[in-house]
């Protein structure tokens, strides 16, 4: 199955609905899937605590967890009914199909991005706190 974001094919092998309240992602937990979002709406919580809300249509969730084998980072939670594209194994899946490869890369690099324009305005803001004492 395909759908476009930004202009790109996306390739995906299911559609999944979930309720409001459930766990797409439980933190420290291992799971083999990633997910992209349809429609609805998440929170993201690390160790319980909020910190973002996801309403974008194509916000990725999982990615981290299932191409590094590792746990996952943060914990990832439904706020109203949501249905999301996904792929189980998706290792295997993303060499299949090279565009979406290219679609999750776009993706983490506009995160890259954004975390990194974080990183900065924090250094500024410390370095103009440390001004101040």
């Amino acid at each position: 199955m395909q759908t476009t974001f930004y202009g790109l094919t996306f390739f995906y092998e299911s559609e999944e609905e979930f309720p409001k309240g459930h766990k797409l992602l439980e933190e420290g937990a291992k799971q083999n899937h990633l997910y992209v979002l349809r429609r609805g709406a998440v929170e993201v919580l690390k160790q319980g605590q909020r910190i973002a809300i996801c309403k974008e249509r194509g916000e990725l969730f999982g990615d981290m967890s299932a191409l590094l084998g590792t746990e996952n980072a943060a914990t990832v939670r439904t706020l109203e009914p949501s249905v999301f594209y996904a792929i189980s194994n998706p290792e295997e899946f993303l060499v299949e199909h090279p565009r979406t490869t290219i679609y999750v890369a776009k993706m983490l690099a506009k995160r890259l991005a954004q975390t990194t324009e974080n990183l900065r305005i924090a250094k500024e803001n410390a370095v103009n706190t440390l001004k101040q004492v």
